[in-house]
Order: C-alpha cells, then structure tokens, then sequence
C-alpha cells in the first residue's frame, strides 16, 4: 500500500521523533543503529545531532549507498 511506501515530511518524521526519545533512553555510551532510504543521511546525521548523539558514522550497502548509521550517547 501506498502507506508503506511514503512518510511524512519527506520519509524523516519517525526519526525526528524516534531519536530523540532513543537519546534520552539510551545509557551513556550507548549506540543507536539504523537503516535509512537513500540520500537521507545528510538530515539524519543532522537529527542525530541536534539529539545530542556524536561519534556519527554512516555504511554503504552493497550498492555502494549509503544506507546505515551508527550515533553514540556521550558518556558523560
């Protein structure tokens, strides 16, 4: 269905509201690991960011896009 396919605010709304909450969740030097649709990693690293979130670390695929990032909860 067509749900499925498209999200709010150009596929970005659960994540502006997932990570924030997973940074405060998280234990200091804990780690969040995700995937994500292509092109987004520029306003996901920058979510990620403004979370409080650092150490922020993207992986490619096998197709070579950049599909995985990896944010850190400082330990202090």
């Amino acid at each position: 269905p067509e749900l499925a396919l498209f999200a709010e605010e150009n596929g970005l709304l659960c994540y502006k509201q997932w990570i924030p909450w997973s940074a405060r969740a998280l234990k200091a030097g804990g780690k969040i690991i995700f995937e994500f649709g292509e092109g987004q990693q520029e306003a996901l690293r920058k979510i990620c960011s403004d979370a409080g979130l650092m150490n922020i670390k993207t992986y490619k695929d096998f197709a070579n896009i950049e599909r995985v990032i990896v944010a850190e909860k400082a330990t202090q």
